[in-house]
C-alpha cells in the first residue's frame, strides 16, 4: 500500500503519514531485537563493575555512577543498581513494622541571607490564584514543614526521601545552563535552602531521590542551573552527599525482606511549554519575554527559546519509549510494587497516564507541582486513575499555598508525606505544618492488563515477553493505536478538575512532536558531542537503562538485561 500511494502521490499527506509509521514500527522492533539480545546475551555490561554489575553486592544505599559525566543529560535513561534495606541490617522487624519512607515538593523557598522565604504567590495574576497573605504562616512556612519533617524523620527513620522537583524558587538554581558537571555553582542556595534546613536524627545521610520541576528549569525560561540539580549528585562545596539525580530520567529498585519495588523518576516538565515562544509568557519554559535571544544551554539542553520547544518534545518521546519498556521489564522480573514519581500531577496528559497505569498497573503517582497537600486513594470519587493512588505533596513551603493556611495547621495546605511499605500494602500518612495527621490512606497493588507471553530464545534457555512493537506486548495497543502520537503530548482536562487545570485552548504543539517525527525516538548522536555521550543509534541499545544518551562511547549508562531462567514471569 505504501510503494503504491508514493507511486500515485509521492509527498502527499498519506503518503508521509504511512511512512513515518512504517520507519517508527522497524525502529521499535530493532530496539526489541537488542533488548532482547542484552537479556540472553548480556551485551553491554561495561564500565566501572561496582556501579553497573547486576549481581553485584546490593547495599542499603543508592550508589550514582562513580565516573562524573560531561554534561547534565549524560545518564538519561540510567538504571540506578538495585538498593536493599532489611531487618538484618536494622534495628527493628521490617516485615512487621514496615518501611519508612518520605515525600515531599515544591519546598525551596528564596533565600536573601536569613533563611529561606516563600515565594509569594497570593498576588498572581491569576485572579483564581490570589488569596490574602498569612504572615503568620506564609512568611515561614518552608521552614515550619521542615521542623515537623525533621521532628517525625527522628522518629521514624526514613530509608529515603523521594523528592517531587521545584526545588529552588523563583527560577532554580541562580546560574546559567550549560556548564560542565564537575563545575558547580551557587553554593549558598544549597547550603542555606536545603543542607542547613533538613537535618538532625533520622534525616542526616538520608538519601534525596528527586526530579526536575519547571520552576528549576527558570519558570518562564529554561536557561537557569537545573543541571546544576543533577550536577549535584556528585558533590558541591556544601554538599552531605545526600542529593541523588544522576539525570533528567532514570529508575531505581528498591529490595526488601520480601518484596521489591520499583522507581520511574521522570520528567513531566512538557506540560509547561508552548510551541510559540512567545505564547503565555507567565507560563512557559519556552518563552521568549523572559529570556535572552542568546540563551543557550550547550549540547545537553536548549539552544534558544525556538528550539526550546522541539528540546522537550523530543525528551519526551525517548522517556516514555524507555518508559513503556522498564515497565514491562518490572512485570516479568515479578516487581510488587510500581511507583511513578514525576513534578504535574497526572491529570496533566491524562490519557496518557490512565494507558499506562491500567497496561502495567502503576500502583502510584507521587507528584507536586499543585502548592497543597491531597491524596486520591484507590477508589475516590474524583480520582480519574482508580485504582492507581495519587499523591500531591506540592505544599513543601518553597511558594505560598493554593488556599489560606490555617494557623493550627488544620488544612492541607502544607506539609510532607510519609510513606510506610509492605508486600502487599502501602501506608501514607499525610502530615500537615503543624504536624497533624490529615489524612491515613491504605492501599493494595494495581494487577496489570499487559501479561508477558513466554518465546524461548536461542541459544539460551532465557524466555522474553513476546511484544506488539512499541506498545508493550498483547494485541492491545494504546489509544489510538499509537503510543507515541497525539496522546501522549495533549493536555487533558480531567472529568472532575482539581484546582489547577491547564488551560485546554493552549495546547503545546511541542506535546505533539512524537507523532510529527517518530524517529526521534532514535538516538543517533543525541547530544552531538561525539563523545559518547549520544553515540547509541537506538534508544536502549543493548543495556536495560541506556535513555537517549546514557552512555555508548564508554559503556557507561545502565546494567544489561539479565538473562534469568524462565525470564517470561508472572504477573503480579
Amino acid at each position: 500500500d505504501l510503494v503504491l500511494l508514493l507511486r500515485v502521490s509521492p509527498g502527499s499527506a498519506s503518503a508521509n503519514v504511512m511512512l513515518t509509521r512504517c520507519r517508527c514500527l522497524a525502529i521499535w522492533r530493532i530496539e526489541e531485537l537488542l533488548f532482547l539480545a542484552a537479556a540472553v546475551f548480556n551485551i553491554g555490561a561495561k564500565g566501572n563493575p561496582e556501579d553497573f554489575e547486576p549481581h553485584g553486592a546490593c547495599v542499603n544505599r543508592f550508589r550514582p555512577p562513580q565516573k562524573v559525566p560531561r554534561t547534565a543529560t549524560y545518564y538519561n535513561g540510567l538504571t540506578l543498581n538495585d538498593t536493599c534495606f532489611d531487618s538484618v541490617s536494622s534495628d527493628y522487624d521490617r516485615k512487621k513494622l514496615g518501611n519508612p519512607v518520605f515525600a515531599i515538593g515544591d519546598w525551596g523557598g528564596i533565600n536573601y541571607g536569613a533563611g529561606p522565604v516563600p515565594a509569594d504567590h497570593t498576588k498572581a495574576k491569576d485572579p483564581h490564584k490570589r488569596r490574602k497573605f498569612n504572615p503568620a504562616i506564609d512568611s515561614s512556612a518552608q521552614e515550619r514543614v521542615a521542623g515537623q519533617f525533621n521532628a517525625r524523620a527522628a522518629v521514624r527513620n526514613p530509608d529515603y526521601v523521594l523528592n517531587v522537583g521545584d526545588n529552588f524558587y523563583w527560577g532554580g538554581v541562580d546560574c546559567e545552563c550549560g556548564e560542565t558537571v564537575s563545575k558547580h555553582c551557587s553554593d549558598a542556595q544549597w547550603r542555606w535552602t536545603f543542607e542547613a534546613i533538613y537535618k538532625g536524627k533520622g534525616v542526616d545521610g538520608v538519601q534525596w531521590l528527586g526530579v526536575l520541576g519547571n520552576h528549576d528549569y527558570g519558570g518562564w525560561r529554561f536557561d537557569r542551573g537545573w543541571d546544576q540539580v543533577i550536577a549535584y549528585t556528585w558533590g558541591g562545596e556544601s554538599s552531605t552527599g545526600r542529593w541523588l539525580q544522576p539525570a533528567v530520567y532514570y529508575k531505581a529498585r528498591v529490595r526488601y525482606d520480601d518484596f521489591e519495588i520499583d522507581y520511574f523518576f521522570l520528567d513531566s516538565n512538557l506540560f509547561d511549554v508552548r510551541e510559540n515562544p512567545w505564547w503565555d509568557p507567565e507560563h512557559n519554559i519556552c518563552g521568549a519575554s523572559h529570556t535572552a535571544p542568546t540563551a543557550n544551554c550547550g549540547e545537553e539542553g536548549p539552544k534558544s527559546p525556538w528550539d526550546c520547544a522541539g528540546w522537550f518534545g523530543s525528551m519526551w518521546a525517548k522517556q516514555q519509549s524507555w518508559l513503556d519498556t522498564q515497565l514491562r521489564k518490572s512485570i516479568v522480573d515479578d516487581v510488587e510494587w510500581q511507583a511513578i514519581v514525576t513534578h504535574f500531577p497526572p491529570w496533566w496528559g491524562q490519557d496518557q497516564w490512565k494507558w499506562l497505569a491500567s497496561q502495567y498497573g502503576v500502583d502510584l503517582f507521587i507528584t507536586g507541582h499543585v502548592h497543597r497537600q491531597d491524596v486520591l486513594n484507590q477508589y475516590r470519587w474524583d480520582n480519574q486513575f482508580k485504582p492507581t493512588v495519587v499523591i500531591l505533596t506540592g505544599g513543601g513551603g518553597g511558594i505560598t499555598s493554593e488556599f489560606f493556611p490555617d494557623n493550627g495547621g488544620n488544612d492541607d495546605q502544607y506539609g510532607f508525606m510519609d510513606l510506610t511499605l509492605f508486600k502487599d500494602k502501602i501506608k501514607i500518612e499525610a502530615f500537615s505544618h503543624t504536624s497533624i495527621i490529615r489524612s491515613t490512606t491504605w492501599f493494595g497493588p494495581r494487577q496489570a492488563a499487559w501479561k508477558p507471553q513466554t518465546t524461548t530464545i536461542a541459544p539460551g534457555s532465557a524466555t522474553v515477553g513476546e511484544d506488539a512493537p512499541g506498545y508493550g506486548g498483547g494485541d492491545t495497543p494504546p489509544p489510538d493505536s499509537s503510543f507515541v502520537s497525539d496522546i501522549m503530548g495533549q493536555r487533558q482536562e480531567p472529568d472532575v478538575a482539581p484546582e489547577e487545570i491547564p488551560d485546554k485552548d493552549k495546547v503545546s504543539q511541542a506535546q505533539k512532536l512524537a507523532s510529527v517525527d517518530p524517529t526521534i525516538t532514535t538516538d543517533s548522536a543525541a547530544q552531538g558531542d561525539g563523545d559518547g555521550d549520544g553515540d547509541s543509534e537506538f534508544v536502549n541499545a543493548a543495556a536495560d537503562g541506556d535513555g537517549d544518551a546514557s552512555g555508548d562511547g564508554d559503556g557507561y549508562g545502565g546494567v544489561p538485561a539479565q538473562a534469568d531462567p524462565g525470564y517470561g514471569g508472572t504477573v503480579v
